[in-house]
């Protein structure tokens, strides 16, 4: 049942003011009020393509470590190597993207 505000008593009035006050009011107020500072842990969350890739002292990548990577992280070796798009188009498969990583790593550690 709906009753609109100018249908009701002086009483019914006067109990929905008290009832203001005391139920929805305080919900306001305590809006306003600052919040107590609660120290928290922030977890930072890593993006598989962001996580540094790992290599060894020398530089080089080991054929573990390209095997762990995902398809991009190995992508973005082979860019950074300056493999064309073509030629990475062509390597379908997982092991022709680290076998030709692990090419292009030796040639240019024999130079």
């Amino acid at each position: 049942m709906v009753v609109r505000k100018e249908e009701m008593t002086k009483e019914e009035y006067g109990s929905l003011d008290d009832y203001m006050k005391n139920r929805i009011e305080p919900i306001f107020t305590d809006v306003d009020e600052p919040l107590k500072e609660e120290p928290k842990v922030v977890e930072e969350k890593v993006l598989k393509s962001e996580v540094e890739t790992k290599k060894d002292e020398k530089g080089l990548y080991s054929y573990t470590d390209l095997k762990d990577m995902n398809k991009k992280q190995q992508i973005k070796i082979l860019k950074d190597f300056g493999l064309n798009e073509s030629a990475m188009k062509s390597l379908k498969t997982e092991k022709e993207r680290i076998d030709s990583i692990l090419s292009i790593q030796e040639n240019n550690s024999k130079e």
